[in-house]
């Protein structure tokens, strides 16, 4: 069995892999459908989602070792900040090159991506905090909401 809190805990580890793949569907989804001015293309929203799930299941299984800490950060917060950067970098910096150097075939790589580079930083640091806000807000609501029901059921 386990203790009361050790099922609590792996309760939140289930909200917080459960949260986070929810929210990596929804920003693969959303910024692909974006990126096509509305248009579905389902090959495309297909590889952005599995991008954006990719890189919250990559936060959450590194999260998870013992020898992951930062300093008095609380796990489901790290692995909301990790698991943002990760979709943003993958994302809006790596999938976006690959994606768009068919359009400047004339330029060398090392060339299109120093050229690419300031639009690059403002589109990763801007998506970085806005994932973050909606990831930090998707899973402390989870919590919010699991601890009343945990308490009253006793586990």
């Amino acid at each position: 069995m386990g203790t009361l809190i050790d099922r609590f805990n792996r309760s939140l580890s289930l909200a917080d892999l459960t949260g986070s793949l929810a929210l990596g569907v929804f920003i693969g989804y959303e910024r692909q459908r974006l990126a096509d001015s509305g248009e579905l293309i389902p090959e495309k929203i297909i590889a952005s989602i599995m991008i954006a799930s990719s890189a919250y299941i990559a936060a959450f299984l590194v999260t998870r070792f013992k020898t992951f800490e930062l300093a008095r950060i609380p796990q489901w917060v790290s692995m909301a900040l990790l698991g943002a950067i990760l979709c943003s970098l993958s994302l809006h910096v790596i999938y976006f090159l690959i994606e768009n150097r068919r359009y400047h075939l004339d330029q060398s790589i090392l060339q299109y991506v120093w050229l690419s580079l300031p639009d690059l930083a403002v589109s990763f640091i801007g998506t970085s905090i806005i994932y973050a806000a909606s990831t930090l807000s998707i899973l402390a609501l989870l919590r919010i909401c699991l601890m009343p029901r945990f308490a009253r059921r006793g586990g």
